[in-house]
């Protein structure tokens, strides 16, 4: 059996997880072009529980890694691995750097609760849940525009909102009827509308 004890370096050579979980193959110099199943991430927080993926983005192809073998074995399909990010190198500006955080708006203190679905070069789809919350949110990466849907509101937790935050316009259309109804209140700018069709709106 084919082993390694402790970590191993390796170099980055595919990162497209058809997952999405932020997982890659790797190549260890002298023993393996590939490894032959996918590396999971194993470093706070790209971690995460089960079925969480990385709150990072992988690693660049051709990025340096350190890898460790369960059980130490490494050429075995069914075998499983782990890889912690090295040295990210530095900036244009001479700064040392890091990860960058998928969503801009997560603080330190509750990165470790989001999960990152979906990410491109100007949406996230992301979830944030523990043992209080329970929000799905589509936002723009720029301005912070959002649709959110939260499934633990109200100081009870129990209420469900769904909220639209637009930086710029916000337009409802359609091509036959828009109604516009609520068992409960209406408000417009924080304002009762008792009659919708007294008032003219």
């Amino acid at each position: 059996m084919d082993t390694i004890s402790g970590f191993a370096p390796g170099v980055v050579t595919r990162n497209d997880d058809p997952d999405g979980t932020g997982r890659i193959k790797v190549m260890i110099p002298g023993l393996l072009d590939e490894t032959p199943y996918w590396v999971m991430p194993g470093n706070w927080p790209g971690g995460g529980g089960i079925g969480k993926g990385s709150q990072y983005p992988p690693p660049p192809i051709g990025g340096q890694v350190q890898v460790i073998f369960q059980y130490g074995v490494y050429l075995d399909p069914n075998s499983v691995a782990f890889y912690m990010s090295g040295y990210y190198g530095q900036t244009e500006e001479g700064v040392q750097a890091g990860p960058e955080i998928i969503s801009a708006a997560a603080s330190p203190a509750d990165a470790h609760k989001r999960t990152v679905l979906w990410e491109g070069a100007s949406l996230l789809a992301y979830i944030v849940e523990d043992d209080t919350e329970e929000r799905l949110v589509l936002q723009a990466k720029a301005t912070g525009s959002k649709i959110e849907i939260n499934a633990k509101d109200g100081t009870d937790g129990k209420s469900e909102t769904i909220y639209i935050e637009a930086r710029t316009a916000l337009s409802l259309y359609s091509r036959g009827l828009l109604d516009i109804a609520a068992d409960g209140v209406v408000q417009i700018q924080g304002r009762r509308v008792d009659s919708v069709t007294s008032r003219g709106i």
